[in-house]
């Protein structure tokens, strides 16, 4: 250090999550790798889930999601998504780790939004809620649905976070 305040102790070295771990799939050992992005990263994901299963098909999809009580304002509620937004999966049986993939909007789904996007987006990437289609905005994503989805359907592991 540069003789400033030492770091907060979750901070230093020795407890960065990920300090001094091999590379390569082992370092996935015992982990849901969860992957957060736009297309962009759904085309590095499948590239990724190749190289860790070893197969051109080893992607898994969650097209549908019961919600539980603890969605807020979507507790209760089946969600469908579309092909292009669902929630992505591929797992190592050997390594016990999964890599997951929550594709998002980004700040497309954010007000104000551009009045060419909703139109876009809807086609491609609507949301079923109770038979309506709608768009859901990336920050109910990741409070409410994307919690419910890691819950309901992958195992309880250490979550290593890549987000665009």
């Amino acid at each position: 250090g540069g003789g400033g305040k030492p770091l907060p102790q979750h901070l230093q070295q020795d407890r960065v999550v990920g300090a001094g771990i091999s590379s390569g799939p082992n370092s996935l050992s015992g982990a849901n790798l969860v992957v957060v992005g736009d297309s962009n990263d759904r085309n590095f994901f499948d590239i990724l889930c190749r190289e860790l299963t070893n197969q051109s098909d080893g992607v898994g999809h969650v097209p549908t999601l019961q919600l539980g009580d603890n969605a807020g304002t979507y507790s209760g509620l089946k969600l469908s998504w579309p092909r292009r937004s669902q929630t992505a999966f591929c797992h190592h049986k050997d390594l016990n780790a999964s890599a997951i993939m929550f594709w998002h909007h980004g700040l497309w789904s954010l007000p104000p939004v551009l009045a060419c996007y909703p139109d876009f987006a809807e086609r491609r990437h609507s949301f079923l809620i109770r038979g309506v289609k709608g768009l859901l905005p990336v920050t109910d994503l990741a409070r409410h649905i994307w919690p419910q989805v890691l819950v309901q359907s992958f195992k309880r592991r250490p979550i290593i976070l890549l987000i665009q």
